[in-house]
């Protein structure tokens, strides 16, 4: 058997506690899997939103031709697929939210509190957009001409808070993994 000495027990503890420290100071290891996570939710919910967009615009077509079942039917399709949308969204935004608390450089945290931000502007066009498919559903045109104006602010907002995060991100582009 080995003997432990003093100094051996210094050696073998050093490392450790450097270790130890480094991890200690900074967040970036976890933060990092918990963004990746929220990214791949991120992208989840782009699909669902895209077969939403493609719902609705089914359902308005339909609508047109005075398709009754067929507006129905896609409005429906709509409200599930945006709300799946929704979901992932909301997950991926706790997610990311997650990494604000977390001992980061500045400008990342700043970028990080920025994408939250369009996430949740994000979140708030896809109820709309839900809503739009509701009034698509049961043709209250009222309704539908409300929630329509709403939503052209609801993309200027998030465009604009995507923007706001994208211009941390090339301002600081040392910052972000490749």
């Amino acid at each position: 058997m080995m003997k432990t000495t003093p100094k051996r027990s210094l050696a073998l503890t050093l490392p450790l506690l450097a270790a130890a420290a480094l991890v200690g100071c900074d967040d970036t290891y976890k933060a990092n899997k918990l963004i990746d996570e929220a990214n791949s939710l991120f992208e989840a919910s782009k699909s669902d939103a895209d077969a939403g967009d493609k719902a609705r615009v089914e359902a308005a077509d339909a609508g047109q031709a005075n398709d009754e079942a067929g507006r129905k039917d896609a409005a429906a399709r709509c409200q599930k697929s945006y709300q799946a949308a929704q979901s992932k969204l909301d997950e991926a935004r706790t997610k990311m939210e997650g990494t604000l608390g977390m001992k980061l450089n500045a400008d990342f945290t700043a970028y990080l509190k920025a994408k939250v931000d369009s996430w949740k502007k994000g979140s708030e066009l896809i109820t709309t957009e839900t809503q739009v498919c509701a009034a698509l559903e049961t043709a209250d045109l009222g309704k539908l001409a409300e929630f329509g104006k709403t939503l052209k602010q609801s993309i200027q907002d998030f465009k604009d808070a995507d923007a706001a995060a994208e211009k941390i991100r090339t301002d600081h582009p040392d910052l972000f993994k490749k």
